[in-house]
């Protein structure tokens, strides 16, 4: 499947990015990307778009360009730089800020309320919604595709 690729290498991407400079860049602030707009900050540095924050000029990530087609966006990466799943919705993305090792759940209702990584992506799958079709605080029984095992 297309989405549980890129959330893999998306994540990949990040880990690579974060080994090769040992933190995160300045504008993480609470390392919560959940929407198109921060969604497209992240992509601009791995695709390197934004040398002040990659200035190596290490590409991280590529993707294709997002397209349309008969049900809306394709994944792919937006003419506004945002990299979308294959239903058109930004991907979700949570860095892990404070430098723990853990990043809160974004599902608190699910088994595992910390994940161990520094970094997590996931997408919201077909309907476009968080979590589970009547509780949106657990990822059981959600079409969400996500980058982690619970």
């Amino acid at each position: 499947m297309v989405a549980k690729s890129e959330v893999t290498q998306l994540v990949g991407s990040l880990n690579a990015y974060y080994t090769e400079y040992g933190h995160w860049p300045d504008f993480v602030g609470n390392g919560k990307f959940l929407d198109a707009e921060r969604n497209s900050q992240l992509i601009r540095l791995l695709t390197v778009q934004d040398i002040a924050n990659n200035p190596r000029g290490i590409t991280y990530f590529e993707a294709p360009p997002a397209r349309m087609s008969g049900n809306g966006l394709t994944n792919g990466i937006t003419s506004e730089g945002v990299l979308v799943d294959p239903w058109g919705h930004p991907y979700r993305i949570i860095l892990d800020a404070d430098q723990s090792g853990a990043i809160a759940s974004p599902y608190p209702k699910d088994p595992k309320p910390k994940i161990q990584a520094h970094a997590i992506v996931w997408s919201l799958g077909k309907d476009g919604k968080q979590g589970a079709p009547k509780d949106e605080q657990t990822s059981r029984g959600s079409d969400d595709i996500k980058s982690w095992k619970e």
